[in-house]
C-alpha cells in the first residue's frame, strides 16, 4: 500500500519506523511537513511541485528538526513541506501520487474533507486517547493533570472534524502508574499504537472487514494545547493534584512558581518532582506558605497539607536537589511560593 505519513512529534516516530520497516509490503512515499518547519534555511521546497528535501550537512539549521524530520532523513525518506495543507495545489500533489492511504499522527492540523478525499482510502489517525476522551493535541497530559488511572489509544478514519471520525481500533484501558511522567506514558502508548497500525494497515490492505463503531458524543471532552503558562502552579488545590501538574507539565512546560523572600524580591523557580509529605506535625500556612526549610528537607503547604520539593531549578541557574537550593538560597520559613502579578515581564 502506497502511505503518505503527516506527523511532527515524538508520538508518531514508532509507528513511522514499523511503516518504513514494513517496505515493500507498504511503500512509505514521503514525510509531510508544513513549510515553516523546514530543517534547512536552504532553498523551500512545497510538496505541489513534488520535489524533496533531504538533509545534506549543508547550511546552518535555523531550527531544530522535529523528531520526524530526523527519522526521514535517517531512512532515506523525502520530505514534502507545503504551507497549506489544505491547498487545492496539496490536494493535486496526492492525488498525483496516487497515494492509498494517509497516516496522520501528532501533525498539529486539521485536514478537510477535499484533502482526505485525494486519497483512495483516506486517512486514518492515531490518538493517544480512548476516544471520545480527550480529543485535541495534548491528551495524555490533561489526562494525568485529571488524575486518571488509565488511557489508551485509538485509531480513527479522519474527518474534518477535530479527532471525530469513528473508532476503527483500540487498545483498550492502559494503566497510568502513580509516578509516570506525560513523557513515560506516551512513550509506552505510541509502541502500543505503532502495533495497532500496522495490524490495521495490514488488514485494509488485505480488504478484510474492519469494525467501524462511531464515538458517543455524550462523552467528548476535550484536551487543548499545552501552553507555558499552565505550568504555573496553583498552590490552593491539593497535595495530589500538584504532584499530577508535574507528571504533567513534564519535561515542558514544567511545573513552576515565584518565590517571593520576606526581603521582597522575586525569583522564578522550576520545581519537583515532589513527595507526600509523612508527618501529619508539619501543618498550617496558607497555600503556598514555606513550612519546613531545614537542611533537605524543603515542604509547602497546599490545600489540604503539604508537599516536599525534591529538587529546584531556578532562573538562569542549573536544575539542583532542595538541600543544594537552601544552601545557595536564603529561603526562610514564612516566605510565600505562588504567583507574579506581572507576569509579562517573565514572558509568561
Amino acid at each position: 500500500m502506497k502511505i503518505m505519513v503527516m506527523g511532527t512529534g515524538e508520538f508518531a516516530v514508532p509507528t513511522f519506523k514499523k511503516l518504513i520497516a514494513a517496505n515493500p509490503r507498504h511503500e512509505v512515499q514521503g514525510l509531510v511537513s508544513i513549510a515553516s518547519h523546514e530543517p534547512m534555511s536552504t532553498e523551500s521546497h512545497a510538496p505541489e511541485d513534488r520535489k524533496s528535501v533531504r538533509h545534506e550537512g549543508g547550511r546552518h539549521r535555523s531550527r531544530e528538526m522535529s523528531p520526524m524530520e530526523k527519522i526521514a532523513i535517517e531512512k532515506k525518506i523525502d520530505i514534502f513541506y507545503t504551507d497549506n495543507v489544505n491547498s487545492f495545489k496539496f490536494y493535486r500533489f496526492i492525488y498525483l501520487a496516487e497515494t492509498e492511504l494517509l497516516f496522520v499522527c501528532d501533525f498539529g492540523k486539521i485536514l478537510s474533507d477535499q484533502i482526505l478525499s485525494s486519497a483512495k482510502l483516506g486517512g486514518i489517525n492515531l490518538h493517544g486517547s480512548l476516544l471520545p476522551k480527550y480529543r485535541g493535541a495534548a491528551p495524555v497530559h490533561w489526562a494525568i493533570l485529571n488524575g486518571e488511572q488509565y488511557t489508551g489509544v485509538s485509531i480513527i478514519r479522519m474527518t474534518s472534524q477535530l479527532d471525530g471520525g469513528p473508532i476503527i481500533a483500540s487498545s483498550g484501558p492502559v494503566a497510568i502508574g502513580a509516578k509516570e511522567t506525560v513523557l513515560e506514558v506516551e512513550r509506552n502508548l505510541s509502541q502500543i499504537g505503532a502495533d495497532m497500525v500496522l495490524k490495521t494497515i495490514d488488514k485494509m490492505e488485505s480488504g478484510e472487514h474492519l469494525q467501524i463503531i462511531g464515538q458517543q458524543a455524550g462523552g467528548v471532552t476535550y484536551a487543548p494545547k499545552i501552553k507555558k503558562q499552565d505550568g504555573l502552579i496553583n498552590w490552593s488545590v491539593s497535595s495530589e493534584e500538584i504532584l499530577n501538574h508535574y507528571r504533567a507539565m513534564y519535561p515542558w512546560p514544567a511545573s513552576y512558581t515565584f518565590w517571593h523572600s520576606a526581603d521582597g524580591k522575586t525569583l522564578r523557580l522550576k520545581v519537583g518532582p515532589f513527595s507526600r509529605v509523612a508527618h501529619p506535625q508539619v501543618t498550617g500556612g496558607s497555600p503556598g506558605t514555606v513550612l519546613v526549610a531545614d537542611g533537605d528537607v524543603l515542604i509547602v503547604a497546599t490545600k489540604d497539607g503539604c508537599v516536599r520539593i525534591e529538587r529546584v531549578h531556578p532562573d538562569g541557574r542549573k536544575m539542583m536537589d532542595a538541600s543544594s537550593f537552601m544552601r545557595g538560597y536564603n529561603i526562610k520559613v514564612g516566605d510565600v511560593l505562588g504567583e507574579l502579578r506581572t507576569q509579562e515581564e517573565w514572558g509568561v
